[in-house]
């Protein structure tokens, strides 16, 4: 299904996907030649993935890496939203999380 804010989007729908072509995965590696920042490993999403918002009741589930799921229905225009701890092997750095 491909997301648009005026699209009702059931329970259990994915609504993201890693997509090689646009988003980045760097490896170990190459995130230890990068300067330090906090959190762990790196990737950079050029798709809708890039706008989700935080939310300690997020509309989104990342838990399963490389996909996000509807955990509920999201209405038309809702806002998308996951919790940033799922991408981030450490958190304390940010106080909101």
């Amino acid at each position: 299904m491909e997301y648009s804010p005026r699209n009702f989007i059931s329970r259990g729908s994915k609504v993201w996907e890693f997509n090689p072509t646009f988003d980045i995965r760097f490896t170990e590696k190459e995130c230890e030649a990068l300067p330090p920042v906090p959190g762990g490993p790196l990737s950079y999403q050029a798709t809708m993935g890039k706008c989700m918002k935080h939310s300690r009741e997020p509309n989104v589930d990342f838990s399963n890496i490389g996909n996000g799921w509807a955990n509920r229905d999201i209405q038309p225009a809702e806002e998308l939203t996951c919790d940033y701890c799922h991408f981030m092997a450490d958190v304390s750095h940010i106080a909101y999380l």
